[in-house]
């Protein structure tokens, strides 16, 4: 395999995990009661981490209707795409691609390259 075909695997092996495991945010929504004063407590926590890209679908799917009414209504979870991490990764992937094909595949072939021929010119 050449130079360029193991730069182009690797970076294609990257390319499938970026997009595979992807970067989330979630925001949990629970509704406590107070049992003393009868009042509602809304608890928000905020969680950010990676998941496989199949179960992040099923979770976004599984919305439940947001009630209209005062009365506080169940439990609530979205799950959104942290896009600025998503990007970030992406473009690390695009850069380092070329710059690793450069580095490895030009740079270092023409050393070796010069090197060979500075062996064939001693003997």
């Amino acid at each position: 395999m050449s130079c360029t075909g193991k730069i182009l695997l690797i970076f294609a092996l990257l390319l499938a995990l970026a997009i595979l495991i992807i970067p989330y945010k979630s925001v949990h929504i629970k509704y406590k009661l107070d049992p003393h004063s009868l009042t509602h407590y809304k608890v928000t926590t905020h969680q950010n981490g990676y998941m496989f890209i199949f179960k992040f679908l099923e979770l976004k799917s599984n919305k439940k209707p947001v009630p209209q009414s005062s009365v506080p209504g169940p439990d609530q979870d979205s799950y959104l795409l942290n896009k600025t991490v998503f990007v970030i990764e992406m473009m690390i992937i695009f850069v380092l691609a070329p710059f690793d094909y450069v580095l490895f595949c030009v740079i270092l072939k023409k050393s070796a390259l010069s090197q060979s021929d500075g062996n064939k010119l001693s003997n």
